[in-house]
């Protein structure tokens, strides 16, 4: 008796988990007896009878009824409907587990008269969460009489109604966790009543029970206003070609790196929140066999923004915004030519000429260049908000800041010629116009903006 929690310790109550929002979960299931009868409409043909078992939870998620005649199926249907047979004695199996060992009666079938079972078995439901409130898919199993009854396992769904119902001959029953073919790493037992019903939820820590309770109302566990969400990933790949007659010939290198972040607190009247992103990723090109492959960046971005949103009513308010673009690294141009540089100003005013030998290399932008710089505020609204899809919408007046750290841009070049533009730093001001987007599909999130 040692594995066995006590039955003082089976009332814990789940107060902190099932607040007054909950819902009762007897709404869930099927009514009094009578007015099941009451709504069944089967027909009952002339010089017949019916046998009806009354569900005790709901139909589909209780085990079938079996009416047998001298040990022989003569009749097979769901809890909560009239089961025709003709007029006699009959025997009602119902229930999981080995065919010996389920929950049975004896029933005599007057012609045109629905014969309602007496209560002959107990109904048990059990459900997993852990000491957060969150159900839990749990692999568990029954005994009794110190003989394996059942195997099941819980149901991870949100909703409480999809939790299957065993329907068990009455008497002592171990509720137990399962380990592999182990059933003795913690377990607590019941005893049921004929016309019992009871739900019991296990309180689950690390594979250890750490309690269990009675469940009469539908857990509501609150939305935790932190958001934190991190993605990391990267691709590689290399190729080699040779004989292609509209292709590269040669040697090909593409790698790259991404990662999103984004952690803030949200809750109905306030948003504030952190988001970044970087992506990197490189290319590289050679010729014949046994060349070296001459890599240059592809994409080099890091993105920053910070975005505070007060809301009223939870859907409209003001806001104010923060953000920041930037490359990590250099940028450079290699030609494979002696090439002429012509160097302009934003006007089109030549700066001077210069000759790039083929393989050298000539900076563009300096790391950490360019520099966008935006600040903004506005009114944003909230349109939808379902937990499973969001979109927000702001509309107001931003400043923005460029820095070039006096680089260039490439305004044309061809074989031996390239012509180039200074950057000038910049601020201006102006409108903004934003959309966020959020499509939550289990525990993969994606976001947009």
């Amino acid at each position: 008796m040692g594995r066995f929690l006590t039955l003082c310790c089976l009332a814990l109550p789940a107060v902190a988990l099932a607040g007054p929002g909950a819902r009762e979960l007897a709404a869930l299931e099927r009514g009094p007896a009578a007015d099941q009868l009451e709504r069944d409409l089967t027909v009952l043909p002339p010089g017949m009878g019916a046998v009806f078992v009354p569900a005790s939870t709901r139909p589909g998620v209780e085990p079938p009824i079996l009416v047998l005649f001298r040990g022989e199926r003569v009749a097979w249907g769901q809890t909560g409907e009239r089961l025709v047979v003709p007029p006699g004695d009959y025997e009602v199996v119902v229930g999981q587990g080995p065919r010996g060992r389920q929950a049975r009666v004896q029933v005599r079938v007057a012609e045109g008269v629905t014969t309602m079972a007496p209560p002959f078995f107990s109904a048990l439901r059990v459900s997993a969460v852990d000491l957060q409130g969150r159900r839990l898919a749990l692999d568990y199993g029954l005994e009794q009489g110190d003989a394996p009854f059942g195997a099941s396992t819980t149901v991870k769904a949100a909703r409480y109604d999809a939790t299957a119902t065993w329907l068990l001959p009455p008497g002592r029953v171990t509720i137990a966790l399962r380990d592999g073919d182990r059933t003795d790493r913690s377990a607590v037992e019941v005893d049921l009543a004929a016309g019992q019903r009871v739900r019991y939820r296990l309180v689950v820590d690390g594979g250890r029970l750490v309690r269990a309770e009675l469940a009469e109302r539908e857990l509501v566990v609150p939305a935790s206003p932190w958001r934190a969400r991190w993605v990391v990933g990267g691709d590689a790949s290399f190729s080699r070609q040779a004989g292609q007659l509209g292709a590269h010939n040669g040697d090909f290198l593409r790698a790259g790196i991404f990662s999103t972040a984004e952690v803030g607190l949200d809750t109905r009247g306030h948003l504030l929140l952190l988001t970044g992103s970087v992506h990197q990723a490189w290319i590289g090109l050679g010729g014949a066999e046994g060349e070296s492959l001459s890599t240059r960046k592809f994409s080099d971005e890091l993105d920053l923004e910070l975005l505070y949103n007060p809301r009223f009513g939870g859907t409209l308010g003001p806001y104010a915004r923060i953000a920041g673009r930037t490359s990590l690294f250099e940028t450079t141009f290699q030609p494979t030519v002696d090439t002429e540089v012509v160097r302009r100003d934003g006007a089109g005013i030549e700066l001077g000429r210069s000759t790039l030998a083929a393989g050298d290399t000539l900076e563009l932008l300096p790391g950490l260049a360019p520099l966008d710089l935006r600040a903004a505020a506005g009114l944003a609204a909230t349109v939808v908000d379902t937990g499973q899809v969001e979109l927000r919408l702001r509309a107001g007046a931003a400043v923005r800041e460029a820095r070039f750290g006096g680089g260039s841009h490439i305004e044309a070049a061809d074989l031996a010629r390239l012509s180039l533009v200074r950057l000038e730093d910049d601020r201006s001001f102006g409108a903004e116009l934003g959309a966020a987007g959020r499509l939550h599909l289990g525990q993969v999130r994606s976001t947009s903006r």
